[in-house]
This record gives C-alpha cells, sequence and structure tokens, in this order.
C-alpha cells in the first residue's frame, strides 16, 4: 500500500464505516459496512492497495 497524495508507504489508519438503517416501523433493517485507508501522515484517503490487508494483518 502506499498513499497517492504524499508517497507514504509505511502505516495507514484502517477505517471501517458501520451503517445501520431504522424502518419507519422502528425496525433495524440489513447493515452495511465499508473499510477503507487513510494516510497518518496528511490524511489522505487516496490509498492504493487493499485496505482489507490492513484488517487481516492485524488478526
Amino acid at each position: 500500500m502506499h498513499c497517492q497524495n504524499c508517497g507514504n508507504a509505511d502505516r495507514f489508519v484502517l477505517l471501517v464505516e458501520l451503517t445501520c438503517l431504522v424502518g419507519p416501523d422502528g425496525r433495524r433493517l440489513d447493515p452495511d459496512w465499508s473499510v477503507g485507508a487513510e494516510c497518518p501522515d496528511c490524511a489522505s484517503t487516496d490509498v492504493a492497495g487493499d485496505p482489507v490487508s490492513l484488517l487481516t494483518a492485524a488478526v
């Protein structure tokens, strides 16, 4: 992985977004989630590589 903005290839912040919607009747609908990465040096999310690899490397 590397940052397309500043060239950092050392460390990255794993971003996990979870969205849970509630229907009009108050029941929860199926949650949706996504995984991304952010450069800690410049805060850019324009990162080349697969952010899921950060998640699997931590396990």
